[in-house]
């Protein structure tokens, strides 16, 4: 794959998965009650919003389209979350639904990463930003289940 291609999809990919973190944390948002859990989500939140805003600022360096995830894929999330939290919103039932969610983020965004190892490496050091922030919230996440 030649690098304009490996630089877009490493691109689109971050910045889906950050846009899905943004997405998640706001419908989840609130049926937390646990105050160590809403600062822990409102600090990943913000950062989600900053790999955001730098993919755009790349995008439009490099010339590249961004887009972000389609919308039945946020149907279907939102419906997941709404129930699942409606039906247990205790603090270590919502970790356990971030924790699932970050994890698959994590996997998407490392098997795109591996898949495109000739991108820039501004791009590629933006995605493992990403899953150096995400794997931090799910240590972070982790803590909360055991307290």
């Amino acid at each position: 794959m030649n690098k304009s291609m490996s630089n877009q999809r490493v691109l689109n990919i971050t910045y889906q998965t950050s846009s899905m973190g943004v997405y998640a944390i706001d419908k989840i948002y609130d049926a937390i009650e646990n105050e160590k859990l809403n600062i822990l989500v409102l600090k990943q939140k913000d950062k989600y919003d900053e790999i955001m805003k730098k993919c755009e600022k790349y995008a439009q360096k490099y010339a590249l389209d961004i887009s972000d995830i389609n919308m039945v894929l946020k149907a279907m999330s939102f419906a997941s979350i709404k129930v699942k939290s409606a039906l247990d919103n205790s603090t270590a039932h919502l970790c356990e639904m971030l924790i699932q969610g970050t994890t698959m983020g994590i996997t998407t965004l490392l098997k795109e990463m591996g898949e495109n190892d000739c991108a820039d490496e501004k791009i590629r050091q933006l995605a493992y930003d990403l899953q150096t922030a995400m794997e931090e919230f799910v240590d972070s996440l982790k803590t909360l289940l055991i307290n």
